[in-house]
């Protein structure tokens, strides 16, 4: 009589090690992705946050001015306001500020209508991760005739 040769199978052969650590790889690496994603749109995020604020806060120092909104007209960023202009520290700081966000960035201020009703515009053009993006706020003042 023979005797059968039975093997006690405990453990696993080299195949499927070899498949599960593949599949373990693809999924990492994919996690891998989506968080590296995530950081992108979280630090795209930020820099259209910081934009919003830098435009709201150059319209509430223009808001909150005691001088005439004419006065902020045709200001960039990239140029000095004139030396006799009575709002010329607001616009410097505004300036500091844009440039402390971004070198390249570009923020105008411009003010439109008659004696009685203005638009004013903050507009903020900047780069997003290698991408052109601007942020901008407008708002209408009307004063009562005299």
């Amino acid at each position: 009589m023979k005797r059968a040769f039975v093997r006690s199978a405990t453990g696993f052969s080299l195949i499927e090690v070899l498949i599960a650590s593949a599949l373990l790889g693809f999924v990492l690496l994919s996690l891998s992705q989506l968080f590296l994603q995530g950081s992108l749109e979280i630090y795209r995020a930020k820099n259209k946050s910081l934009a919003a604020s830098l435009v709201r806060e150059m319209m509430e120092i223009i808001i909150a001015s005691p001088y005439p909104a004419e006065n902020y007209d045709g200001f960039s960023t990239n140029s000095s306001p004139s030396t006799s202009n009575p709002v010329k520290e607001d616009l410097l700081r505004w300036r500091r500020d844009v440039m402390a966000f971004q070198a390249t960035a570009l923020g105008t201020v411009s003010v439109l209508g008659s004696s009685y009703r203005k638009t004013v515009t903050v507009h903020l053009d900047y780069v997003n991760l290698g991408k052109e993006d601007h942020m901008e706020i407008k708002r209408t003042f009307s004063t009562p005739s005299p």
